[in-house]
C-alpha cells in the first residue's frame, strides 16, 4: 500500500526528488504548532531568486530539487516538514510561490487550512474580478463554484477526505490553498462518499504508527504579470500541487 501511495503522489507531480531523508524525532515532547501563512508565500513573489535562495538557506532550508524545464526550485527545512516551491521567470524573478507544512496532528493542520483560507478571502475582498473554484479530490472529484457550498461540504467531510483544494483567481493574481491526508490513502484510499457525509470528528487511528507527518496544508500565491507567456496552465493548483511533492518525504519506509 505504501508503494501505491508513493506512486500516486509522484504521478501527479512535475518533479521528483533524488533523495529522501527519514525524519527522526529526538525531542521528548512535541513542538508547538505554528501556522504557515499566505504572507509566507507572498513575501518572495517579485523578488530575485538568488537573493531568496540566500535567505532561505540562512534560515536552514536546503535546495532539494531543480526542474529547469519549468524553472522550478524546491526547498525544505531539515526534517522536510516545511517546504517552498519557487517558480522563476527568464529575468530570474519569482512569480509563483507555494509554501507547505506537514504535521502529525490533523486538527492543527485543518485549523491552519482555515487560517490560510481566511487570509485568501480577505485578499479577494469580495471582488468580482476573482472567480472561485474548489475540488474534493485530485482526480474525478466534485467541483464547487461557491465557497459557501464547499465550506458546508468541508465541515462535514474534513476528517475523511484525502485531498481538497480551493482557489481564487483573477486575470492578475491567484490565491490557492490545499489540504492532504496521506493516512486516508493508506486506510483504503477512501473517497468522500457524498456531499451529506457526517464525518465531523477527528479519527482515532494513531497517525505516528504509519507515517511521520501524514497531514499537510499548502498555500500558493501567483502574480500573473510576472509569469512567462504560455504558463497559464500552471495556475491549476491541483495539477501543479507542490504540497504533494513534499508530502512523500514524510512517508516512513
Amino acid at each position: 500500500m505504501k508503494k501505491i501511495i508513493a506512486l500516486f503522489v509522484i504521478t501527479f507531480s512535475i518533479l521528483s526528488f533524488s533523495s529522501c531523508k527519514e525524519d527522526k524525532d529526538t525531542t521528548p515532547t512535541a513542538k508547538p504548532y505554528t501556522n504557515i501563512s499566505l504572507k509566507d508565500a507572498k513575501r518572495y513573489v517579485g523578488l530575485n531568486y538568488n537573493s531568496v535562495k540566500t535567505e532561505l538557506e540562512a534560515k536552514g532550508y536546503r535546495l532539494l530539487n531543480i526542474e529547469l524545464e519549468y524553472n522550478l526550485y524546491g526547498f525544505a527545512n531539515a526534517d522536510t516538514t516545511l517546504s517552498y516551491a519557487l517558480l522563476v521567470n527568464s529575468s530570474n524573478i519569482i512569480y509563483r510561490v507555494s509554501y507547505s507544512k506537514m504535521s502529525k496532528n490533523i486538527d492543527n493542520t485543518l485549523s491552519n487550512y482555515e487560517f490560510c483560507k481566511g487570509e485568501c478571502i480577505t485578499e479577494v475582498n469580495n471582488s468580482s474580478d476573482f472567480s472561485y473554484w474548489a475540488t474534493n479530490q485530485i482526480l474525478f472529484g466534485d467541483e464547487f463554484y461557491s465557497q459557501e457550498e464547499f465550506q458546508n461540504y468541508f465541515n462535514l467531510n474534513k476528517y475523511t477526505m484525502s485531498f481538497c483544494a480551493e482557489k481564487w483567481e483573477s486575470d492578475k493574481y491567484l490565491f490557492g490553498i490545499e489540504f492532504i491526508n496521506i493516512l486516508a490513502f493508506e486506510n483504503g484510499d477512501k473517497q468522500p462518499e457524498t456531499k451529506t457525509s457526517t464525518s465531523t470528528t477527528s479519527p482515532t487511528t494513531p497517525e505516528e504508527q504509519t507515517f511521520t507527518n501524514p497531514y499537510g496544508v499548502g498555500v500558493t500565491y501567483i502574480d500573473k504579470s510576472l509569469a512567462p507567456e504560455g504558463t497559464s496552465d500552471k495556475s491549476n493548483i491541483t495539477k501543479d500541487s507542490y504540497l504533494k511533492y513534499f508530502s512523500i518525504h514524510n512517508l516512513k519506509y
